[in-house]
This record gives structure tokens, sequence and C-alpha cells, in this order.
């Protein structure tokens, strides 16, 4: 999907869901994350921020899985969910 009209709304789609994710109590995010090698991974993150930069749009976040800060671009996200809390 990375580089072609399909990312184009995955982003938009993405962007939606991290609004949601950093206004309501800060919620965690499940992201499949694909890296430069194409490789996919699977992240329990708490976002911080959005960067748009000149080349892409990136998330700074907390990357529960590898317990440190880390930085995503947006466009290699290719799932996102939100965490249910429990009552």
């Amino acid at each position: 999907m990375v580089g072609n009209f399909k990312s184009v709304s995955l982003i938009i789609q993405n962007l939606g869901f991290l609004g949601i994710s950093m206004r309501q109590m800060r919620r965690r995010l499940f992201i499949k994350y694909m890296d430069k090698n194409g490789e996919i991974s699977e992240r329990w993150i708490s976002p911080t921020e959005v960067l748009g930069l000149a080349d892409y749009i990136y998330l700074k976040a907390f990357c529960h899985t590898r317990n440190a800060e880390r930085t995503f671009r947006l466009d290699q996200i290719v799932e996102v969910a939100v965490e249910v809390q429990k009552e």
C-alpha cells in the first residue's frame, strides 16, 4: 500500500484514529508497522505527537512493546486499532 493512492486514504484513516486516541484519555493504539525492509511488526503504542516534515508524516509515540520512545512513518502503519477500556 505504500506509495500509491490507497496509502493516502489509510493515512487519513490513521489520523482520525490518532486524534481519537490522543484526546480520549490517552488510550493506547495497537499497530502493525512495516519497516524499511518490508518486515511487519506488531506494537502497542501511546501517541505523543504527529509531525509533518518535508518528506513524510511521522508519529512520535512511546512503544510499550520496545519500552522506549519511537518515531513511526505514518504511511508505514498498515493497521491500527484503539485500545478498548475495561469497565
